[in-house]
């Protein structure tokens, strides 16, 4: 007997055949080998003219909307880009970002002895959390008080059994000082793209428009007078075109679809292609590199 085909081949196939693209492709030339069938060339010459006029101005511009997004996604660049090296500091400010295990491995060493953890945006609570200096300390195992149990990120809780219990308590957020800035962004498949509001409030470069997805990290060596960006890394996805063109069936993105219709309205893909930029193949959610390539 030949073998059963896999019901994800069957899936597979049928998501090529009814593909947005496709099927609009396939209608456009069925449309215009009615015309020339039907010779409404001849007949509509002027009502098809309009609307070929029409069509291409309003692609035109669509285009020029889309301009901003397009010159962002091509500048920034593919890979992680390290200006130069630091030597880590004592004390280590994270806005927006934990400290997980590279972090406290250098706490328990003491290469660091203080990190300041600041909050922008609403995290995990329903408000940005106080700043706060994270500082290692030790207690007998099951005596940690719950509030200092808590600021301990979860991929380094089994410190706690062991008897960590980091000394957490509020303070201002320091003007200077070597700062890691995790910024990110973005609208699930059945939301329309969206400003990034409210803007980042330290990041030195972040887009501007609507966007779908946005992922930046910089480190920067902030002084008084002067921010320098020593290393950053950043993701970058904003809709394609404003709407067209109207591919069909490209108008509702469920949750459970495959490829076709990526987050965010417009293009189904087909424009993305031009306003995708950074490095698409970094996991966003991933810091951990900045301990080994930029701190020396």
């Amino acid at each position: 007997m030949p073998p059963m085909p896999h019901p994800f081949a069957d899936w597979l196939i049928l998501i090529l055949i009814f593909h947005p693209i496709w099927v609009t492709l396939l209608v456009v030339l069925l449309m215009t080998w009615l015309i020339v069938r039907l010779k409404l060339w001849r007949k509509r010459k002027r009502t098809l003219v309009a609307l070929l006029v029409i069509a291409c101005t309003l692609y035109v511009l669509d285009a020029l909307v889309a301009i901003p997004r397009i010159a962002y996604a091509w500048r920034i660049p593919d890979h992680l880009v390290v200006n130069q090296k630091l030597q880590l500091p004592a004390t280590l400010v994270l806005v927006n970002a934990d400290c997980r295990k590279e972090c406290h491995a250098r706490l328990l060493s003491g290469e660091l002895k203080e990190v300041i953890l600041v909050e922008t945006r609403p995290r995990f609570y329903s408000t940005a959390q106080p700043t706060r200096r994270y500082r290692a300390a030790w207690s007998r195992p099951g005596d940690c008080p719950p509030e200092r149990v808590r600021a301990v990120h979860w991929s380094v809780e089994t410190l706690v059994k062991d008897g960590f219990c980091p000394l957490v308590e509020p303070v201002e957020t320091p003007p200077e000082g070597v700062f890691v800035v995790h910024e990110a962004f973005g609208v699930t498949p059945g939301q329309k793209a969206a400003p990034f509001n409210p803007g980042p409030k330290y990041l030195m470069d972040a887009p501007s428009g609507k966007i779908i997805h946005f992922s930046a990290v910089e480190i920067q060596l902030r002084t008084q007078q002067h921010v320098e960006v020593i290393a950053t890394r950043r993701q970058y996805e904003a809709p394609g075109l404003i709407g067209l063109p109207p591919l069909i069936g490209c108008w509702d993105r469920p949750d459970n679809i495959i490829w076709i219709m990526p987050p965010g309205d417009t293009g189904c893909g087909l424009w993305r292609w031009f306003t995708w930029g950074g490095d698409l193949l970094w996991n966003d959610d991933e810091i951990e590199w900045v301990y080994k390539e930029v701190f020396s």
